[in-house]
């Protein structure tokens, strides 16, 4: 029955394949031309043959589309609407929604792949060379006409025309080994780079797949062809299971490798901090930093007798440079993150220094120096008094510099004008004051000389 079944299949979908009703979906690199082939450039592309019914085609494969589905009786009870895929290079992943009674006969030019019933399904063609394998779900193969099952996580290997197939278990990829399995991210993500693997023989991808251990957060994959240079990849914060495939020169993937953990380490920062390129945060000396997504860990900080749980606010030890470790109680593993006192002061000058009112105005002059990457001078909070009276002052920047000026008025006596700068938390930057003295009084004019009395 099933090499009947099979020839008739493939005579009705080569009429069917004529007009194609499938759209084609993802990053816009698969090709449609309207006769039923299909074909990808240098990135892989996707395309729906019905809700639930998917093809993703890897990089540089090609593949003819009979888009109108068939019924056939591939399994008891009611028919199956089953569509046909012939691949002619590159790789094919099925991917079909269980339970839904669908189907996707995928096969090369000379009738050799698979069926896939529900779950996924991927095959590759290359040089005459084809392969298939389930990695999930039900799935048979197709050889010479012949029906035969292929096991959840088995592929098989044609070996060519004339030649028995070969099936085995997909092979068992090795667990990844992370050079640390707690990061940092004071920043908003942890940027890990250069997560190197073992080169495997036959191996033309390696892949790399961080799912988040909390809801509602999408995984990740990670892909490299050099596995000494290794995965490149950023993470928010959270707990993530790391699983490595290796994918041949065929386009089978194998077996996921046994899944090991890390966990991302979020970081609070005051208002005014800042965090330099090398990580290491800038604190006054009143702020602290809170960890987040620390549950379950213990810091060290450099000053403290003991660990404390990681989740506690911690900040500068005697206002100097201060490391804190963060670890899993009883792991070697550890995350290090360096506080150091802000170094952010102001140079300020009011002037000119021999300023006699109410004849000469004051110029105010502020300059930030030491740690000012990055400061905006607008945030400045300056306050200028003239004895106990607060004065408003209009300012404006200059290049790096803010200025403004107070307009003279007349004094009964000497005073002192003060100017302080602070940052947005308050702790003081720089100061400068002046003497003010009153320009003495003009004397007055004199009139026409005394007339003396004479007899």
């Amino acid at each position: 029955m099933w090499p009947l079944l099979l020839s008739l299949l493939f005579s009705m979908s080569l009429v069917l394949s004529l007009s194609p009703s499938a759209q084609a979906q993802g990053d816009g690199t698969l090709i449609a031309d309207g006769l039923g082939m299909i074909r990808t450039g240098a990135r892989a592309g996707s395309y729906q043959l019905s809700q639930g019914v998917n093809l993703n085609l890897g990089a540089n494969s090609e593949a003819r589309v009979f888009s109108r589905s068939q019924d056939l009786p591939l399994l008891s009870g009611p028919l199956i609407k089953t569509w046909t895929v012939i691949t002619t290079s590159g790789y094919v992943e099925v991917v079909v929604a269980k339970n839904q009674r669908r189907a996707v006969l995928i096969t090369d030019a000379d009738r050799r792949g698979a069926i896939c019933l529900g779950g996924r399904l991927v095959i590759g063609t290359l040089a005459g060379n084809t392969a298939a394998a389930n990695i999930e779900g039900s799935s048979v193969a197709i050889s010479k006409g012949r029906i035969s099952e292929l096991a959840q996580g088995s592929e098989i290997d044609f070996q060519g025309v004339d030649e028995p197939p070969v099936r085995r278990a997909l092979k068992q990829a090795q667990v990844i080994s992370l050079p640390n399995k707690l990061w940092l991210a004071p920043a908003g993500v942890a940027k890990i780079r250069g997560v190197s693997v073992a080169p495997v023989a036959d191996a033309l991808e390696y892949e790399l797949t961080l799912r988040p251990r909390e809801a509602g957060q999408a995984e990740q994959r990670v892909v490299t062809r050099d596995p000494l240079r290794g995965f490149d990849f950023d993470l928010p914060p959270g707990t993530y299971g790391a699983l490595l495939r290796t994918v041949s020169q065929l386009g089978i993937p194998s077996a996921a490798s046994l899944e090991e953990t890390l966990q991302v380490i979020g970081i609070t920062l005051p208002v005014g901090s800042r965090v330099d390129e090398l990580g290491r945060i800038h604190l006054a000396s009143s702020q602290t930093v809170q960890f987040i997504k620390a549950d379950g860990l213990v810091q060290t900080a450099t000053g403290a007798r003991n660990s404390r749980a990681a989740t506690l606010p911690v900040g500068l030890f005697k206002n100097e440079r201060t490391a804190v470790a963060l670890r899993m109680p009883g792991s070697l593993d550890c995350a290090v993150v360096l506080l150091v006192p802000q170094s952010l002061r102001a140079e300020v000058f009011a002037g000119p220094k021999l300023a006699t009112w109410p004849a000469d105005p004051v110029q105010i002059s502020i300059r930030l120096l030491g740690d000012a990457k990055g400061q905006n001078l607008n945030t400045l909070v300056t306050k200028v008094t003239l004895g106990n009276e607060q004065i408003a002052v209009s300012w404006r920047q200059d290049g790096d510099r803010l200025v403004g000026s107070v307009e003279p008025r007349s004094l009964r006596e000497p005073d002192v004008l003060r100017v302080e700068v602070a940052d947005q938390n308050g702790a003081q930057l720089g100061r400068d004051f002046l003497e003010l003295i009153s320009t003495p009084p003009a004397p007055p004019k004199l009139g026409s000389p005394l007339s003396v009395a004479t007899r």
